[in-house]
């Protein structure tokens, strides 16, 4: 009996969301929302791919690792401001900012929800595995991301470096060489 009325109120539930997706209002609200579900998919599955075949060709940067085992594995976009501060945008649904890195501890103040204003360059809190999307022109560490605003360039950070997953854009290294990627 708990189980037919568990089922009938999912059922409910969906139906609710249908309703409110197929709304004038909110067919935009949820047409983005499954586009930026979509596109999270696509991002999991190439870091599973790293995860299990290895990095084979990959653009790595040696020289960008997690520097500690304490941190968060989180995701979220990086904007950089008139100001030469980061704006990290929570983008995706299932995007993790961790608060520390927005708090007031080190300078950031809360911007609105999933968006956070903190110091530039500071990845000291992020665990291996973490992603960072690149969007706009952003320089961490002396190395200078230039990812397209519509798809940004996307790494995973792993105990061996930065990793290239997804995305457009360009990458100037410290040394002067120019990477555009995809290659």
């Amino acid at each position: 009996m708990m189980k037919q009325r568990m089922r009938f109120n999912n059922v409910g539930l969906m139906v609710l969301v249908m309703l409110a997706c197929l709304s004038s209002v909110s067919t935009v609200y949820c047409d983005e929302t499954i586009e930026l579900e979509r596109r999270q998919a696509v991002e999991n599955a190439e870091i599973q791919k790293i995860q299990s075949e290895g990095l084979g060709n990959r653009f790595k940067i040696a020289e960008i690792k997690p520097e500690t085992t304490n941190g968060v594995v989180c995701s979220f976009n990086i904007e950089m401001t008139e100001a030469g501060n980061w704006l990290l945008k929570a983008l995706y649904p299932k995007d993790v900012i961790p608060m520390k890195m927005a708090g007031p501890v080190d300078g950031g103040i809360v911007t609105g929800k999933g968006s956070y204003f903190t110091q530039a360059g500071d990845i000291s809190l992020l665990n291996a595995n973490s992603i960072l999307r690149f969007c706009g022109k952003v320089t961490l560490e002396g190395i200078v991301f230039e990812g397209e605003k519509d798809n940004p360039l996307t790494f995973v950070l792993l105990d061996n470096g930065l990793t290239y997953v997804i995305g457009k854009g360009r990458i100037t290294l410290n040394n002067g060489e120019s990477v555009s990627l995809p290659n």
